[in-house]
C-alpha cells in the first residue's frame, strides 16, 4: 500500500463526507487511532472503514462501557457488495469479545435507520427540541456575568462533567473530549458560554451560530432561570432573535431522533438490569442473528439473570429479538447523547 492506513480512511472520508479539512484534521488528530479503526482493503487500497470510539454511559444506576460506531463508509465504487454488513458484523463481534454491554452510532441519514436496523441496532436516543425567540424570553433582574472562556478551563470541566454524570441513561464526556468538543466549536464559529453569580460559576453552555437562529447544543444549570438568560445572553451576542436548544427528554415534548443503540454483550446487561430490578420475574428466548453467542433463554429473578441454552421446566418464555430487547429496556429511559463530533 503506497499511502499509510490511516491516510487511506482520511481519503475514503474525504470522498464520502461533505466535512471541512479543518474538521478532519481534528477528528485524525484527536479521536481517530490505529486501534479503533476498523478496515477492509481492496486493490491496495482502504475501500470501507469505521472507528468505534469509547464512551461510558449512565445507565441502570452505574456506568457501563459503549462504543460508538463513527466514520461508517465504503468507497462508491464497491457499494452494494455487503462490505458494511461484513465490517459491522466482525465489528460487533470483536466488541462481543470484549465484553462491551452496548454499542451506538448515529445515522447520517433516514434510509440508515432501516439499515442499520437489520443489524439489531434500533432508535435510541433522544432529544428534546425547544424552540425560542429573543423578545419572548423571561429574563433575569439579578447581575449574572457571561463570558465566552478560551477553551475548556478546570472549573467549566469539572461542572460540566458533575452535572452530566447526574442525568440517567445518558452518554458521558471524559476532559480530553471535552477539549476535543471545545475545539470542534470553535472550528464551526461556536464557543462555550459560562455564566457566574457573585462569582460562582451557575450555568454552562455550548454554542454554535447559524444564519437564521443560535444553535445550543447542550446546556447545564440547576436554574431554568439562569438557562433562560444564558440563552437570550446567546442570542443577544451572535445578534440573532431565534434560538434552539437540544436537551435531555422530561416530558411529552417536540423530540428528535440523535442515535441508535444495540445491546452487545448480553448477558452484562440483564445481570446489571436484575440486579436494579430484584422483584423483576421474567423469563426471555432471545435470539440474535449477528451475535448467535447472544441467542439463549434467560431467566430474570430474585436480582440475577441465569442464561441457559434450554428452557426452564414448567416455565412460559417471552420470544424477543436483541432489537426487540434493546428497545424495550431503553426506550422507557429515554437515552440522551449529546456533543458528539457528527
Amino acid at each position: 500500500m503506497r499511502r499509510s492506513i490511516k491516510e487511506e480512511v482520511k481519503r475514503l472520508w474525504r470522498l464520502c463526507f461533505d466535512d471541512t479539512e479543518a474538521f478532519i484534521k481534528l477528528y485524525f488528530r484527536d479521536k481517530y487511532t490505529s486501534a479503533n479503526n476498523r478496515c477492509i482493503i481492496k486493490d491496495d487500497r482502504v475501500i470501507a472503514a469505521l472507528q468505534v470510539l469509547p464512551y461510558e454511559m449512565t445507565f441502570l444506576d452505574t456506568r457501563i462501557s459503549t462504543e460508538y460506531i463513527s466514520g461508517a463508509c465504503t468507497h462508491p465504487a464497491y457499494r452494494k457488495q455487503g462490505l458494511m454488513a461484513q465490517l459491522l458484523e466482525t465489528t460487533l463481534a470483536q466488541q462481543y469479545t470484549e465484553k462491551i454491554p452496548l454499542t451506538f452510532l448515529i445515522p447520517a441519514t433516514l434510509p440508515l435507520i432501516e439499515y442499520y436496523r437489520r443489524f439489531g441496532f434500533v432508535p435510541a436516543f433522544w432529544s428534546s427540541v425547544h424552540d425560542y425567540r429573543l423578545d419572548e424570553i423571561p429574563r433575569l433582574q439579578e447581575a449574572i456575568r457571561v463570558v465566552c472562556p478560551r477553551g475548556m478551563q478546570d472549573m467549566i470541566w469539572h461542572y460540566c462533567t458533575t452535572h452530566m454524570s447526574q442525568r440517567a441513561s445518558c452518554i458521558q464526556h471524559s476532559r480530553m473530549d471535552y477539549r476535543v468538543v471545545t475545539r470542534d466549536l470553535h472550528l464551526a464559529g461556536g464557543n462555550i458560554v459560562s455564566a457566574y453569580l457573585h462569582s460562582h460559576l451557575v450555568g454552562v453552555a455550548f454554542v454554535i451560530p447559524t444564519e437564521q437562529r443560535v444553535i445550543i447544543k447542550d446546556i447545564f444549570t440547576d436554574d431554568p432561570q439562569v438557562a433562560y438568560e444564558i440563552i437570550a445572553r446567546c442570542m443577544e451576542y451572535h445578534n440573532k432573535k431565534y434560538a434552539r436548544l437540544f436537551a435531555p427528554v422530561k416530558n411529552e415534548e417536540d423530540v428528535m431522533l440523535s442515535g441508535m443503540a444495540r445491546f452487545v454483550h448480553l448477558q452484562s446487561i440483564l445481570e446489571q438490569y436484575a440486579a436494579v430490578h430484584p422483584t423483576a420475574d421474567k423469563h426471555i428466548y432471545l435470539t440474535d442473528e449477528q451475535l448467535p453467542e447472544n441467542t439463549a433463554y434467560y431467566d430474570i429473578k430474585e436480582g440475577s439473570c441465569r442464561k441457559s441454552t434450554e428452557p426452564q421446566p414448567n416455565t412460559s418464555y417471552t420470544s424477543l429479538t436483541i432489537g426487540q430487547l434493546t428497545d424495550a429496556i431503553l426506550s422507557p429511559r429515554t437515552p440522551f447523547l449529546s456533543l458528539m463530533l457528527n
